[in-house]
């Protein structure tokens, strides 16, 4: 048995928590090594002593000097969980912020409407419309309904073919 072994057995023995079967074995390695034998001596005084040593009463007015420090510290301590708990959340809190933005530009719309090539057409002065007739062709909601608008109310008194109608 190595010496390590036999003072964490000899340290239990004290305590009384030495498995059984294992006393045999430390008697064993006591006898047959010098400095365990010591170690085992040294430990008794030890043990020995604080056994026979009273209590120690505390200083006059320990109760009073103590009581302040440790509602002081009980106080800092909270002050101690709650930093600690902010500096926990700020990335939960900054990961639930990133997921609510991109839901809201995923699910919400743009806003922003693509312009057909016939609309683009329009807003560059290609093809001329009264005003009136341009509000009417925009507020329209459905884009097959704006198509036709725009290609009816551009053909005016001329034909498809570009010549006047009589």
């Amino acid at each position: 048995m190595r010496c390590k072994k036999a003072e964490r057995w000899l340290l239990r023995s004290f305590d009384g928590v030495l498995p059984a079967g294992r006393g045999e074995d430390l008697a064993e390695h006591l006898r047959q090594c010098p400095s365990c034998r010591r170690l085992e001596n040294e430990y008794r005084a030890m043990l020995g002593l604080l056994k026979s040593r009273e209590g120690a009463e505390p200083l006059p007015y320990f109760w009073e000097r103590l009581s302040p420090k440790l509602q002081e510290e009980k106080k800092a301590f909270v002050w101690v969980l709650w930093g600690k708990w902010c500096l926990r959340s700020v990335p939960v809190f900054l990961l639930l912020v990133f997921l609510f933005a991109a839901a809201a530009f995923l699910i919400l719309p743009s806003g922003r409407e693509e312009m057909t090539q016939s609309e683009a057409l329009l807003m560059q002065n290609g093809i001329s419309l009264s005003e009136p007739a341009t509000a009417f062709l925009f507020q329209e909601a459905k884009l097959e309904n704006r198509q036709m608008r725009l290609l009816f109310g551009t053909m005016g008194e001329n034909g498809p073919s570009g010549r006047s109608i009589p």
